[in-house]
C-alpha cells in the first residue's frame, strides 16, 4: 500500500508524517519507485480527490469518484 504514514516517537503518535506527504506528484512519485508500469499490459488507477491526479496519469484507466474518465 503506497499512502501516507503517520510518525511514532516513544510509542506516540506525533501528529507528523514520515517520508512527508503522499500526495499529489509525490504519490505518481512513490508508484513509479515501487512498480515498473512498463511490466505491466494495462494499468488501473483509481481515485477521488484531487491530490490522486498525477498517480491517474499514468494509467490506462482511470476511474476518479467511481467514474472512468
Amino acid at each position: 500500500m503506497i499512502c501516507n504514514q503517520l510518525e511514532v516517537r516513544a510509542g506516540r503518535y506525533t501528529g507528523e508524517l514520515q517520508q512527508g506527504d503522499c500526495g499529489y506528484v509525490e504519490k505518481a512519485n512513490r508508484v513509479q519507485q515501487k512498480y515498473k508500469l512498463s511490466d505491466f499490459d494495462a494499468i488501473y488507477a483509481y481515485g477521488d480527490s484531487p491530490n490522486d491526479h498525477a498517480m491517474l496519469a499514468l494509467a490506462d484507466y482511470k476511474f476518479y469518484q467511481w467514474q472512468e474518465i
